[in-house]
């Protein structure tokens, strides 16, 4: 009987453990870092003093001192800093802070930007209004050139010694 009550204390704990919601007054980075780069996050709101980053397993691979409590401007909040810029192995990772909670998981490696990185290269080529967009490009979101703006009349407010209110001109591509 003790071996039963036993196994079913260490599962309750195991699930409260690993099942508890990241705490959002953790704050930090959200896509992740890379390797060699400044890695901080902010506390808010916590007596704490140490923190700890813990791999995938939950094993704590680097401990670190809070810094000295702030009130952060911007939000009027009560923050401290986890400064843990010497963790440069590739990987993902928690911040804990004992008795307040762990971060939501983060990744650190060299490629963290790549795939942001790309999607804003992606939406400057779909933001083009006066070129086409092609298939082997865009998609289904492929389309003519926009804006052909070969009759532009000019108004007033536009205006001057070359181009006089209601002028016709060509403005093709702006």
């Amino acid at each position: 009987m003790k071996l039963f009550l036993f196994f079913i204390l260490m599962s309750i704990t195991h699930t409260v453990a690993h099942s508890q919601e990241p705490t959002t007054h953790i704050r930090m980075n959200q896509i992740g870092f890379l390797p060699l780069t400044q890695k901080i996050a902010a506390i808010v709101n916590t007596d704490a003093t140490t923190f700890y980053i813990q791999n995938e397993l939950g094993e704590s691979i680097y401990s670190g001192v809070l810094e000295n409590e702030a009130t952060w401007a911007l939000s009027g909040e009560s923050v401290k800093i986890a400064d843990f810029t010497t963790v440069t192995h590739p990987g993902t990772y928690t911040l804990m802070v004992p008795q307040y909670g762990t971060s939501h998981p983060f990744i650190i490696h060299d490629t963290v930007f790549n795939e942001i990185n790309n999607a804003i290269v992606k939406a400057f080529y779909f933001n083009r209004a006066s070129t086409e967009l092609l298939p082997k490009h865009a998609g289904k979101h492929a389309r003519k050139a926009g804006h052909s703006d070969t009759k532009v009349i000019i108004l007033p407010s536009a205006a001057g010694p070359l181009r006089k209110a209601g002028d016709i001109i060509s403005a093709p591509k702006g």
